[in-house]
């Protein structure tokens, strides 16, 4: 394992456990507003003034 099992204490892993959680929240608040932009373009068209 690249892990030593004392890593993996009580604290230690529920830190993790909260940053990991974190980075997914982040991530699907990022990967919302990618589509929503993407939503927004197509319903105004691609080319200006079109």
């Amino acid at each position: 394992m690249l892990l030593d099992m004392s890593s993996l204490r009580g604290p230690i892993y529920e830190r993790a456990n909260r940053i990991l959680m974190a980075g997914i929240i982040l991530t699907a608040c990022v990967a919302l507003a990618i589509l929503l932009d993407l939503f927004a373009t197509s319903v105004k068209g691609t080319l200006p003034g079109a």
